[in-house]
This record gives structure tokens, C-alpha cells and sequence, in this order.
């Protein structure tokens, strides 16, 4: 088979070095990753489409 039959997927990308206890359920809304560290009770999200640490909401 040809690479034209396949979807090519690019490599992993690390979007946060945040350290979570344990990051549940990411979404994206409005342009921005939001995810919820559980253990932690925090709602998290990018400051955009690009990789960057994490804020709290």
C-alpha cells in the first residue's frame, strides 16, 4: 500500500510541562485546550492553539 492510502499522523507533542495527578478529559473550546485535573479538583486550559503552560480556571 502507498502512503496515499493511509492518513499520515504526525509525532506526539507534550502540550504542557505541567505536572498533573491525573489529567482527565481534554477538549477543545474555543480555540484553547481545557482539561481537569481530577485528584487535584482543577479545571485547566491553554493560553491558545499552541503548546504553552497551563492556567487555572
Amino acid at each position: 500500500m502507498t502512503t496515499q492510502e493511509h492518513t499520515i499522523l504526525s509525532e506526539p507533542v507534550a502540550w504542557s510541562d505541567d505536572r498533573l495527578e491525573l489529567g482527565e478529559g481534554a477538549r477543545w473550546v474555543d480555540g484553547r485546550l481545557v482539561l481537569v485535573d481530577l485528584l487535584a479538583g482543577r479545571l485547566l486550559e491553554t493560553a491558545g492553539d499552541a503548546p504553552g503552560p497551563l492556567r487555572e480556571l
